[in-house]
């Protein structure tokens, strides 16, 4: 019985490192097509192609920059900033308007909470001399904007940035803080008309690209009748604290009457906004 196997084994093993060889070829093929496809799925990179001796001496410094480096601009994302705004505030200070007090409070709420980089923000009096430089209460000239660095690892450029956001706020709250302690006394008489062409010069100045912007606390109840020039070309109006009255008829006619110069002058847009709409401090920048 042994002697049987023994012959068997010498019949099979003259074959054996063919079989090898066989298995062998079968195992190269296989192992290459594997390769193929997973190169073709994932890319093998320097450090995934090293050896474990050069991955630990490749998680130095020098490394570390290189792939800081190496990172794509778009892999951070960043939102483009609005156009910043030229917005010439009127607040009319005349006895026949009865929200001056509210409407301070609502310039100082918009300007703490709006102003921006970049914006020009001139708050002047609707009074009986509305175009002159006397009416003039407050240039609020924000400091330009400052670019977000494209690497997100820049400390330099962080701090750069906060600073000037604190800034910002530091202007914003200082703004607002003398819009609620202004003091000043009614005015007789409403120069509307002086008001407009004085707004239109101021905003006609802003460089190209700018988002104009009028707002107007007031009855509108002009009663100087003067008759200058006025360009509101591009401007976006918005008419704050418009005081309704029982007769409903005469403020709807009021109104209709002042949109319609609004575009005559060249407004873009034109709103009205009365005291019981909510949200009053928003709309005007929708």
């Amino acid at each position: 019985m042994i002697c049987s196997i023994r012959i068997h084994l010498s019949y099979i093993r003259p074959l054996a490192p063919l079989a090898a060889l066989i298995l062998a070829s079968l195992l190269t093929t296989s192992c290459t097509k594997a390769r193929s496809q997973l190169s073709a799925m994932t890319p093998i990179t320097k450090a995934e192609s090293d050896s474990p001796e050069d991955r630990i001496q490749n998680r130095g410094s020098s490394s570390l920059k290189s792939a800081v480096a190496t990172v794509p601009a778009q892999a951070f994302p960043r939102e483009t900033p609005a156009p910043p705004c030229w917005i010439v505030y009127g607040i009319d200070i005349s006895g026949s308007f009865h929200s001056i007090n509210n409407a301070f409070a609502q310039a100082a709420k918009q300007v703490e909470h709006h102003a921006q980089p970049g914006d020009v923000w001139l708050f002047r009096l609707i009074n009986n001399q509305s175009y002159a430089d006397e009416a003039s209460v407050l240039v609020l000239r924000c400091p330009p904007p400052i670019e977000d660095s494209p690497n997100p690892f820049d400390r330099l450029a962080k701090q750069r940035k906060q600073a000037a956001d604190q800034e910002m706020a530091r202007l914003r709250a200082a703004a607002a803080q003398f819009l609620l302690r202004y003091q000043t006394k009614a005015s007789l008489r409403t120069d509307i008309y002086g008001f407009l062409a004085k707004a239109g010069e101021l905003l006609a100045a802003a460089p190209p690209g700018t988002r104009k912007i009028l707002i107007i606390d007031s009855d509108l109840e002009d009663n100087v009748a003067q008759n200058p020039a006025i360009n509101l070309r591009g401007v976006r109006v918005t008419v704050g604290w418009f005081q309704g009255s029982a007769q409903g008829k005469a403020t709807q006619d009021l109104r209709l009457s002042w949109e319609t110069k609004f575009r005559k002058y060249g407004a873009t847009d034109v709103m009205f906004v009365d005291a019981s709409q909510a949200m009053l401090e928003n709309l005007a920048f929708r």
